[in-house]
C-alpha cells in the first residue's frame, strides 16, 4: 500500500494516547479494581525502583546489571544508591544469556534488570531466570512498554510498569514483587499526586501548540535526569493521582489490546508499501504492542519535520556517549528507530498523514545497513 500526496489530517498526533478532559476528570469511582489489581500504583515508574531498591535493601556495595538500550531515568533512578554495569543486546532486542554470563562471571551481580521492548516479550526468561539463580542474583523485569502483554509472573523478583505509555493518563507507574505480601507499599492517591497529575496533563496539552514551551520542558526534563543521575536530587516516592487510580482500574483492558495489535497490522500493510522497514515483522499472541518502530537513517532531522506538521513522536531512546563503546548494538540502534503511535483513537487519516510526511522527510535504513549491526559479544 503506498500513500502520497499532501497531510491528510490537521489533528495533532502525540506518541502517547490523548487524554480526555471529561474523562479523566469524571468522578465516577473505578467500576472494579480487576485491571492490574496485583499491583501497587505510583505516579510513576521511577517510584516503583526506587520501592523496589529500598525493599530488597540496595546499597553501595551491590552492583546492578543494565541493559545498554534504555530510558536515561533507570539508570538514573538506580545512581547513588549502587554500582552500575550494562550489557548490550542484540539487533533483534533479544539478550544473549552466553555474553551476559560472563558478565556474571566476572562481577557479583545483586539484580539482573531486563525491559521487554516496545510490548515484545523475551523468550528465554527461564534461561534468563536460570541463571540469575545460578549466581544468586535478583530479576527485574521492567514492562513499561509491554503491561498488556501476556506477561509470565513466575520469573521475576519485580516488575514495573508505566501505564501511562499505554493507557490515556498522565501519570501512573507500578510494582509487583514476587512476595506479595509486601505489595502495599504505597496509599492510594494524594492531593499533592492530584496537583501533579493535572500540571502534567496540562502541559500536554500546551506542549503541542507552543514550541517555546516544548524546548522548556525538554531543558527541564535533561536537569532532572541529570540531576537525579549527579546524586544532587532524590526521588521522593508518590501514589498515583486519584483521577488516574480510577482510569486504570478501570481499564477495558481486552479492547485495548484488541485496538493496539489491529493497529499494529495496520501500520504493517502502510509500511510495506514503502521503503521502511519495521523492527517487528511478526506479532505473536501474547503480544500488545506498544508502538510500532521502524528502522529510519535521519530519526532527529524527521522528528524535527514531523513537529511543523503537529507530529510529535519520540527516539527511543538518546543514549549517554559512554555508552558508545561498552554497547555498540545498543548505541547504533538508538541512533536507526523512530516510534510510530499505536493507540486506540488513531485514525486512518492520522496513519496516512503519518506515512505521506515519512516518505517525504525520511531516509530509510537499508537492509544492508541494518544487517551490518555488530551482534553483542
Amino acid at each position: 500500500m503506498s500513500v502520497q500526496g499532501t497531510v491528510k489530517s490537521n489533528n495533532m498526533i502525540d506518541f502517547m494516547p490523548p487524554i480526555q478532559l471529561k474523562d479523566y476528570l469524571s468522578f465516577r469511582k473505578a467500576m472494579s479494581s480487576a485491571s492490574f489489581h496485583k499491583v501497587s500504583l505510583t505516579f510513576r515508574g521511577r517510584d516503583s525502583i526506587a520501592l523496589a531498591s529500598k525493599h530488597f535493601k540496595l546499597g553501595a556495595q551491590d552492583t546492578v546489571l543494565l541493559p545498554g538500550y534504555l530510558c536515561d531515568i533507570i539508570s538514573a533512578a538506580f545512581a547513588g544508591k549502587c554500582k552500575l554495569l550494562y550489557y548490550d543486546i542484540r539487533k533483534d532486542f533479544s539478550i544473549d544469556v552466553n555474553s551476559v554470563e560472563d558478565i556474571f562471571s566476572k562481577h557479583l551481580i545483586k539484580v539482573f534488570y531486563i525491559i521487554h521492548y516496545f510490548g515484545f516479550l523475551h523468550e528465554n526468561l527461564e534461561q534468563i531466570s536460570c541463571l540469575c539463580k545460578k549466581y544468586g542474583a535478583l530479576l527485574w523485569e521492567d514492562h513499561a512498554h509491554s503491561v498488556l502483554s501476556n506477561m509470565n509472573y513466575e520469573y521475576a523478583d519485580a516488575m514495573f510498569f508505566s501505564f501511562r505509555k499505554i493507557l490515556p493518563v498522565p501519570d501512573g507507574g507500578g510494582i509487583w514483587l514476587q512476595d506479595d505480601s509486601t505489595l502495599n507499599l504505597v496509599s492510594g492517591g494524594s492531593l499533592t499526586s492530584d496537583i501533579l497529575s493535572l500540571l502534567l496533563f496540562a502541559k500536554r496539552r500546551l506542549w503541542c501548540t507552543n514550541k517555546p514551551l516544548r524546548s522548556a520542558a525538554r531543558s527541564l526534563a535533561r536537569k532532572d535526569v541529570s540531576s537525579l543521575s549527579q546524586g544532587r536530587k532524590k526521588i521522593i516516592v508518590r501514589p498515583v493521582s486519584h483521577m488516574s487510580h480510577r482510569m486504570i482500574r478501570s481499564a477495558d483492558t481486552k479492547r485495548i489490546v484488541h485496538d493496539h495489535r489491529f493497529l499494529f497490522d495496520k501500520w504493517q500493510r502502510f509500511i510495506a508499501g514503502t521503503r521502511f522497514e519495521p523492527v517487528f515483522s511478526k506479532l505473536s499472541e501474547d503480544v500488545c504492542p506498544q508502538g510500532f518502530p521502524i528502522w529510519i537513517a535521519n530519526p532527529d532531522q524527521l522528528l524535527r519535520e514531523l513537529e511543523v506538521h503537529k507530529v510529535f513522536l519520540k527516539i527511543q531512546w538518546p543514549l549517554p556517549e559512554y555508552l558508545r563503546s561498552l554497547c555498540p548494538v545498543s548505541w547504533r540502534i538508538s541512533k536507526s528507530i523512530i516510534t510510530l503511535p499505536i493507540y486506540p483513537g488513531l485514525s486512518t487519516a492520522d496513519m496516512e498523514s503519518i506515512i505521506t510526511l515519512l516518505q517525504r522527510h525520511g531516509r530509510p535504513l537499508s537492509p544492508d545497513e541494518i544487517g551490518e549491526m555488530i551482534p553483542a559479544t
